[in-house]
């Protein structure tokens, strides 16, 4: 649906509309950060009296984390309103003159205050109970509808401001929803009692640590688009926004992953020995990142032709920027999962100096580069400090705190063999495929489908002995398999 949504934006009003709702919602994540990652610490904090079933101690949360959620959208709101003075700093050059940037702001802003302020704390019941599910569901059937709508709007009246409005209405939508199936559900949860100063120092801890981890996701997520803007325009913007796209659409997929396991895992890191997690990590890390060598592999030999074919040939950036794309992408994933392990066992003050260090390393590189070399330099930047950062920090705190120092050479050498099996794949797969060139969507789905079939082969090829890929494969089995038979 993005894509459609954003294929009707590029042939109906303009790719310069692109790069502006990019723009947008970049601001707002920014302003996002006054959340300080409350919600996911609050998640953390009842995991263990649901777990218990100390339904006294999770409405006593509960309460507190709607307080806390009223105050959030209040300061969001402030904040949100000195920028306004300041709006066109962040654009290079001109935009469309029939726009109301102004307005369109506000739309946004309001979406951003209702998420706060209107049953978002019962959402965090999906999370606590394991039931990520349901919120997946309501979710999808809410973003469906409301792509649906702006589809509408335009194709029939192409008027941008129906369009933007359409979200927030989605996201009031979708917060009803929620509020009506937990009370449903879990009638026994309401928001109710107080929290003992002990539990809010602990909470103030999980918080503090949150925070930086959202300031670094901050920085990777956001920052990127406002500096692209600034620096070199809406429309540059906009075609780095249609690359961009593809990673957003793979990110909300593994999203979904990610939310998926991390309650299980911290309710595995409650009640299993810390072997048998290690044991669950490799597993769990074997399969992963080859889903996230699988969407590179694709990333590097079919991103031109894809942009191409959809939005033409002038709307293309230099094969430079789709092998810095793509190294992007891999990069993020080798250190994401260790990251799901670090949030499930509540170590956010634990990581807090990991996530700052990476977010101005970030951010000074972001700007020194992006003068420097011009636009690769915004993915270069990235790329250093997750190598540089990320990757090291966040492994050293989890085992120095969970799994044990001893095991954190394995586990590096563990990473090793994995990149280098897989980067030897992709890179057989596009030197195989590389001089194909699709012209129109028959020969790019022809193409898809021979660079799968490549990477299944060369994949399997490379790992036909590996003892590693032997045992995670039969992990997934018996998960999958032998727990139905069960």
């Amino acid at each position: 649906m993005p894509f459609v949504i954003r294929t009707i934006i590029l042939y109906t009003i303009g790719i310069e509309y692109v790069g502006l709702g990019g723009l947008f919602g970049s601001l707002i994540n920014v302003l996002n950060i006054t959340e300080l990652g409350f919600g996911g610490a609050i998640s953390y904090i009842l995991y263990k009296p649901v777990a218990e079933n100390d339904n006294q101690k999770v409405c006593a949360i509960l309460n507190f984390a709607r307080k806390c959620f009223w105050i959030i959208g209040l300061v969001v709101t402030i904040i949100g309103i000195v920028i306004l003075p300041f709006l066109s700093f962040f654009v290079h050059g001109n935009y469309p003159d029939n726009l109301n940037i102004v307005l369109l702001y506000m739309f946004y802003l309001a979406n951003s205050i209702i998420s706060y302020v209107m049953f978002s704390y019962k959402r965090i019941l999906f999370a606590a109970v394991q039931r990520y599910d349901i919120e997946t569901k309501i979710s999808s059937i809410t973003i469906i509808l409301q792509y649906l709508l702006q589809v509408l709007v335009l194709v029939i009246f192409k008027n941008y401001y129906v369009y933007v409005l359409m979200i927030p209405i989605a996201t009031i939508l979708n917060n009803l929803i929620c509020g009506i199936v937990t009370n449903q559900k879990y009638p026994h949860f309401k928001a109710c009692g107080h929290v003992t100063k002990q539990e809010i120092e602990i909470i103030k801890q999980k918080v503090g640590g949150a925070f930086f981890s959202k300031l670094g996701a901050t920085v990777f997520l956001s920052v990127d688009n406002i500096i692209i803007s600034s620096f070199f325009g809406l429309t540059i913007l906009g075609k780095y926004s249609n690359y961009y796209m593809i990673i957003t659409m793979l990110l909300s997929v593994f999203a979904i992953i990610h939310n998926t396991l991390r309650p299980i895992i911290g309710n595995c890191i409650v009640t299993d020995t810390k072997e048998k997690n290690y044991t669950l990590l490799k597993h769990l890390y074997f399969i992963y990142m080859w889903m996230a060598a699988a969407c590179a592999c694709f990333m590097l030999c079919l991103y031109q032709d894809f942009i191409s074919v959809w939005s033409g040939e002038q709307n293309l950036l230099t094969f430079n920027m789709v092998i810095l794309f793509t190294i992007y992408w891999y990069t993020e994933r080798v250190i994401s999962l260790p990251i799901v392990y670090v949030e499930a066992a509540g170590y956010w003050w634990e990581v807090r100096y990991v996530t700052l260090i990476e977010a101005i390393v970030n951010l000074t590189l972001n700007i020194t580069l992006s003068k420097m070399i011009g636009l690769s330099g915004i993915l270069l930047s990235t790329i250093i400090s997750v190598i540089s950062v990320a990757i090291i920090g966040y492994l050293r705190v989890l085992f120095k705190k969970y799994f044990g120092k001893c095991k954190l050479k394995d586990f590096l050498k563990y990473i090793f063999d994995i990149c280098i099996r897989t980067i030897c794949t992709i890179a057989i797969v596009w030197l195989v495929i590389y001089r194909v060139n699709a012209f129109n969507w028959e020969i790019l789905i022809l193409k898809g489908c021979v660079t799968a079939i490549l990477f299944i082969i060369i994949g399997l090829f490379l790992n036909i002995k590996n003892e590693n890929a032997i045992e995670s494969v039969k992990f997934m089995y018996q998960i999958f398999v032998g727990g139905k038979q069960k």
